[in-house]
């Protein structure tokens, strides 16, 4: 079934805003009920979560959407009683229609299915481990081993990419900590399966001395076993990006090369706070000056 996210996101968002301007419309050319009104209220407020995300502000969301998803339904609701209350108006199901599919049954998909990764128990980024061997490539074509990253603290971030609007906001985010990780003496290495040229945009967009670098053909994504087949929404190969993507982890390891902290989040919209990583940065840091 994951074989179909891809189709879905990018037909539901599509369709979402489509359907919130066929809304607007009607608002301003035709009678409105409270039918209409429901509807709206129900498929307004995901085409907003949609343009939040895409403002590259969202970093993170609640798991359920809970709040979201009660505003959706309650206003499902009344899309279903003004429709009956007002049995002399012609169409009334269609706003019915768009609460129903469009907003209730569209935003369940999304967030009971679409937003879940089925990640089984990785037994490769465990807390002890040490990495296995692999090599990764910076966007200027340098090489990069794992044994590279040994004697140094380091944090690792894979990220799907320039066209994820959380991933970038989650660099964003680590990138306002830039200082902090500088004096706690952290090498912060992001990776993702992006072109050299995507990469090389982020890099130069943000300006900071942290190592971006590119997973060519998720070679290292599935050594780690965190690789996303066909994660990419349909329609982004028009842009460069492959079909294939990375689940989004971030770990890290100490001086000796051993994991130290890692979040496997089973859902895109689930990201650990940069604080998160500062405490273990701060108590290994300590550890090691003692």
């Amino acid at each position: 079934m994951d074989r179909f996210k891809p189709f879905y996101i990018s037909s539901y968002v599509g369709v979402v805003f489509i359907t919130s301007f066929a809304i607007i419309y009607h608002f301003f050319t035709a009678t409105v009920n409270l039918a209409w009104l429901g509807a709206g209220l129900a498929v307004w407020p995901v085409a907003l979560m949609f343009m939040r995300f895409g403002s590259f502000r969202v970093v993170r969301t609640s798991k359920n959407l809970n709040s979201l998803m009660a505003v959706i339904a309650a206003a499902s609701a009344l899309a279903i009683v003004g429709a009956r209350l007002d049995v002399t108006a012609q169409g009334n199901w269609i706003p019915v229609t768009y609460a129903l599919v469009v907003g209730l049954a569209g935003f369940l998909v999304y967030v009971y299915w679409y937003s879940r990764f089925d990640r089984s128990n990785n037994q490769v980024i465990e807390i002890g481990r040490s990495l296995p061997a692999f090599s990764l490539m910076d966007y200027e074509g340098n090489e990069y081993h794992d044994k590279d990253f040994k004697g140094k603290t380091t944090l690792f971030m894979f990220y799907r990419g320039n066209w994820c609007p959380l991933c970038v906001a989650q660099v964003k985010e680590l990138v306002a900590e830039y200082k902090e990780l500088i004096a706690l003496g952290v090498d912060v290495v992001l990776v993702s399966p992006q072109s050299q040229r995507n990469t090389r945009q982020l890099a130069k967009k943000f300006d900071v001395a942290f190592k971006f670098m590119v997973d060519e053909d998720n070679k290292v994504a599935e050594i780690l076993d965190i690789l996303n087949t066909s994660g990419t929404p349909a329609g982004l190969g028009l842009l460069g990006y492959e079909s294939d993507t990375v689940l989004p982890t971030v770990f890290i390891i100490d001086q000796q090369g051993k994991i130290v902290y890692a979040d496997l989040t089973d859902n895109y919209r689930v990201r650990p706070e940069t604080e998160d990583f500062l405490k273990v940065l701060r108590g290994l840091a300590e550890t090691e000056a003692a």
